[in-house]
């Protein structure tokens, strides 16, 4: 589904990743782990074309995306939950939810609905307070509504950037149940994490970013048993 070989990316000179390589199959649910600042952010915007890249190949479904402008990126059915939320200030959860389905508003909307009854169904607190104003909701409340914004588009690849960021752990888990679900009705997760022991226990395969490179790659079962991850990151 996605093919990426030698990618490299900038912010001004700054070089944040370094020639990676990697790729995602249909229906899977891969993590990238690492350290803060390890490039894992950056390999999400570079994927959806809003920082500075080059690679030798950087494809989703055969389609090059080096060529696409970043306003393109959604319509090929690739949908970015960005790092710290970003919910839309002003607008109620409902506006939220539709400024999400923008890509689609060529289809009726029955469709819509449809799209609107399945957010509110793994995420029903927002089902709850479709007219409360977005900057308002509490922070696990505010991630919720940003997956639900995403999955609004009816994706294909969802790119989530840290998810579980500065969420309590009853919150945290919730979440990954909602995504469990998610990803059982055929949506491919591409998931940036620091919180590696959920990372790997959600996830089927794992990258390991250390500095820009890729370090490490396999099964996340295998990376979770690897003793080098289990010291740097797992403190065992």
């Amino acid at each position: 589904m996605l093919s990426i070989a030698e990618l490299s990316a900038w912010y001004g000179a700054v070089e944040a990743l370094h020639s990676i390589s990697l790729e995602v199959h249909e229906g899977e649910r891969v993590a990238l782990v690492g350290s803060n600042r390890a490039g894992k952010t950056t390999t999400l915007r570079a994927i959806s074309g809003i920082v500075q890249r080059r690679a030798a190949s950087l494809t989703y479904r055969g389609v090059d995306l080096q060529g696409l402008p970043p306003h393109l990126v959604p319509g090929l059915g690739i949908a970015h939950v960005p790092e710290g939320r970003q919910v839309f200030s002003g607008m109620s959860v409902l506006e939220n939810l539709l400024v999400g389905a923008y890509c689609r508003r060529g289809r009726d909307h029955a469709a819509q609905q449809e799209r609107l009854d399945f957010v509110f169904s793994i995420f029903p607190r927002l089902a709850e307070r479709p007219m409360q104003s977005g900057e308002t909701l509490s922070g696990g409340e505010q991630q919720m509504l940003a997956i639900g914004r995403a999955l609004m588009l009816s994706p294909s690849l969802l790119l989530l950037d840290e998810p579980s960021q500065g969420l309590a752990p009853r919150v945290v888990d919730e979440m990954y149940e909602a995504l469990v679900h998610v990803a059982a009705t055929g949506v491919t997760i591409l998931l940036v994490e620091q919180n590696i022991s959920m990372a790997l226990e959600f996830a089927s395969r794992a990258y390991v970013l250390e500095n820009g490179v890729i370090s490490l790659q396999g099964s996340a079962a295998d990376l979770a048993r690897d003793d080098s991850i289990r010291a740097s990151y797992l403190g065992l």
